[in-house]
């Protein structure tokens, strides 16, 4: 896994262990060296490639007001129910995980903008010369785990 999809894979799975159905992180913004993680209450807290999960955590911690830092707990009927946010945490860690993929089509590709509206995943991904905006639905329908790719593949069929 890449550095930048450590941090990706790192706020998945922080926003795993959050309580309630929505989100507290909104979008992600790759930039040089980091990611910029804007939160649903407005801020944006930026994390570096050479920070590890516990300053991932602290960094986002001290961004998001009340954000539970300790692993989630198993409920009592061993799953936490499919929501929109844990949509976007099981897409956040498979984009992050899976990131490297984006580089094997022969071309570089990048993830311009990950972000939620609604229920529904937009990932931005560029090739340097163009962007395109690809969606998901975040409720687990067509969740394959294989997210990076699809995505690629999909911004590589499309019209320049």
């Amino acid at each position: 896994m890449s550095a930048l999809g450590n941090l990706i894979a790192a706020v998945g799975r922080i926003e795993a262990g959050q309580p309630g159905p929505d989100p507290v992180t909104l979008a992600l913004e790759p930039f040089p060296g980091g990611v910029r993680v804007q939160t649903v209450q407005g801020g944006s807290v930026d994390l570096l490639v050479a920070q590890d999960s516990r300053a991932v955590r602290a960094a986002l911690a001290a961004g998001v007001p009340g954000l539970r830092t300790a692993a989630p707990a198993v409920g009592a009927s061993g799953f936490t129910p499919w929501s929109r946010r844990l949509g976007w945490a099981a897409y956040l860690v498979d984009l992050g995980t899976w990131e490297d993929l984006l580089r094997d089509f022969g071309q570089p590709l990048a993830y311009a903008r990950i972000r939620w509206h609604e229920d529904t995943l937009h990932v931005t991904i560029t090739d340097g010369a163009r962007a395109q905006e690809l969606t998901r639905p975040l409720d687990g329908t067509g969740f394959t785990g294989a997210t990076p790719a699809e995505l690629a593949a999909d911004f590589l069929r499309s019209p320049s």
